[in-house]
């Protein structure tokens, strides 16, 4: 297993995406997936843009009674 880092590239995933997120790859597979499916990669570049999770929501103590569940 090749670990890489293409996802440094702004090119391939956009600083402010990077920011929020911490990242691991193999292969190369961010700058793949950016030149071989290029409108699926701009989807999934989007939910990491705006997508987060709010723990309070999916978080309560009392024997896994968060609303998501």
């Amino acid at each position: 297993m090749i670990i890489t880092t293409t996802y440094d590239d702004p090119s391939v995933l956009p600083p402010e995406v990077r920011a929020r997120r911490k990242f691991a790859e193999v292969g190369s597979a961010a700058a793949l997936l950016s030149v071989v499916c290029p409108q699926k990669w701009a989807d999934i570049v989007d939910v990491l843009r705006h997508y987060a999770l709010d723990p309070p929501t999916w978080m309560k103590a009392g024997g896994n009674r968060g609303e998501v569940a």
